[in-house]
């Protein structure tokens, strides 16, 4: 930031503090938070908007107040006639550090507990994405009882950007790390190094028999180290919780040799995670919405999913002919190898986009058998074009 920026800075962060009101143990709300907010916002866009910026100003300035404050909960009242004006000035140079040396690195972490190997591991896949094999997490008091049982390491798929962090999986930091995982995951699925139970009928009927349907919590743990230690976790939608609990290595004896399949996947995708061309951010794209497609339980949702991953892959925001022709088109002479394969492609791809009017328009609200047909048939075309652009 330009020195007269991180001057005046300073003094929109110095007047909010002086202007706020404390009360059991917590900022109350106050347009000059909406403020500061905004200022900051317009001075980083790439790392948050107003709305991230209001909760990390909220959360670095508790954190900071806590340190002034041997009692936190029992003040209330004007925060510089608690905290006086020297500490307000502590506390502004503080907050001030914090957003004057963004980006800062931030690690997301996601735990899968069911893919288990016997031996620990940590690779590095690039410089955003690191593959570890943990030891597995026990509820407090089992491991105890447990002693005598071979130790068994989970996966953790371990994301880096620079940035800011935030505990809102909605923010802007928040949804690229979060993105970054839903393409190691597909990648994974797609190539088959992950089975699914959509996708393995032996496992459904398996699922069918068990009497507990409740969905185990999954959260991405999120770690920026500098300028402060910041560690907290972000809970996962339902949806993304129930597909990774049901998440598993293909069946086969070998599994170390699926490990090191897995890991050599997870390897190519880390280059694609990199990859910052016009090219790659429309392939990654049409990958988190085919993750997006899997996970979604309304197959009316999923299928729509679908076809937005071949919008984003296929379409051109600056090209004015009927979206459905030009769709058409692209698909099937990228996915077929002749001229019989690619006028099925196109008559098949043109139904598609039929069954999709007929949701979006409201005529339809719950998929039919041959609706459901053509959800697979989405998803198989999506599958197709994504493997077909990252080859070429």
């Amino acid at each position: 930031m330009h020195e007269k920026a991180v001057e005046s800075l300073h003094k929109k962060i110095i007047g909010y503090f002086k202007s706020c009101e404390f009360s059991q143990g917590k900022i109350e709300w106050s347009d000059t938070l909406m403020s500061l907010s905004k200022e900051i916002a317009r001075q980083h866009p790439k790392y948050f908007n107003e709305y991230d910026a209001i909760g990390i100003i909220y959360n670095i300035s508790h954190r900071l107040i806590k340190l002034e404050l041997d009692s936190p909960t029992e003040s209330k009242g004007n925060l510089q006639n608690i905290l006086g004006e020297e500490n307000i000035l502590k506390i502004s140079d503080g907050l001030l550090k914090y957003l004057t040396t963004l980006p800062h690195k931030i690690h997301a972490e996601l735990r899968i507990p069911s893919i288990k190997s016997s031996k620990e591991l940590s690779i590095a896949c690039g410089n955003q994405v690191s593959i570890e094999f943990k030891p597995t997490k026990y509820p407090r008091g089992l491991l105890a009882m447990l002693g005598s049982e071979a130790p068994n390491f989970e996966l953790s798929l371990t994301t880096n950007i620079h940035g800011a962090a935030s505990w809102s999986a909605d923010s802007i930091s928040s949804r690229t790390l979060l993105s970054s995982q839903k393409i190691l995951l597909q990648r994974a699925i797609q190539q088959k190094r992950l089975l699914h139970t959509g996708f393995d009928d032996g496992l459904i009927i398996s699922a069918l028999h068990q009497d507990d349907h409740r969905i185990r919590k999954s959260e991405i743990t999120i770690t920026e180290p500098l300028p402060f230690q910041r560690e907290f976790s972000i809970d996962l939608p339902i949806e993304i919780c129930a597909f990774i609990e049901k998440l598993s290595l293909p069946n086969s004896g070998d599994t170390e040799g699926q490990i090191e399949e897995l890991i050599s996947c997870f390897k190519s995708s880390s280059e694609l995670i990199e990859d910052r061309s016009e090219d790659g951010a429309k392939i990654k794209a049409a990958i988190e919405w085919s993750f997006d497609s899997l996970t979604a339980e309304n197959s009316a949702m999923a299928f729509l999913k679908a076809c937005i991953g071949l919008e984003a892959l296929l379409g051109d925001a600056n090209v004015d002919q009927p979206l459905t022709e030009m769709l058409a088109d692209r698909c099937s002479y990228l996915i077929a190898g002749n001229i019989a394969g690619r006028k099925m492609v196109k008559e098949k791809f043109k139904e598609i986009y039929k069954t999709r009017s007929k949701i979006v328009h409201g005529v339809v609200t719950h998929m039919s058998k041959m609706d459901i047909e053509s959800l697979i048939i989405a998803r198989s075309f999506l599958y197709a074009a994504i493997n077909k652009e990252i080859k070429y």
